[in-house]
């Protein structure tokens, strides 16, 4: 299983759009979750992170690594495209 590793969020012009992007996927992975009717802590224990670590993720205040976000997608049985649906790079820009 691997360990959630979290990058930290930049607060320069790159970083708001990046924070965009983490707020969308976080959004994404609460909306999915919870469709599955599934806990915080279940997902990241399933994950190798803690609820809370899971909880920063949802709320776009950590950014989610790729080796995370595929165990997420594994989980959820979901393509990793699903976390970025609906986010245009003029949402980004």
């Amino acid at each position: 299983m691997s360990e959630c590793v979290p990058y930290p969020t930049r607060s320069d012009s790159a970083g708001d759009r990046s924070n965009r992007v983490d707020q969308h996927i976080g959004s994404r992975l609460r909306s999915r979750r919870q469709a599955l009717s599934l806990d915080e802590e279940v997902v990241g224990q399933l994950a190798g992170c803690s609820g809370a670590a899971v909880e920063r993720f949802e709320l776009g205040i950590e950014c989610i690594g790729a080796r995370t976000l595929y165990e997420f997608s594994r989980i959820l049985r979901v393509p990793i495209a699903f976390f970025f649906s609906g986010f245009t790079r003029g949402t980004a820009l």
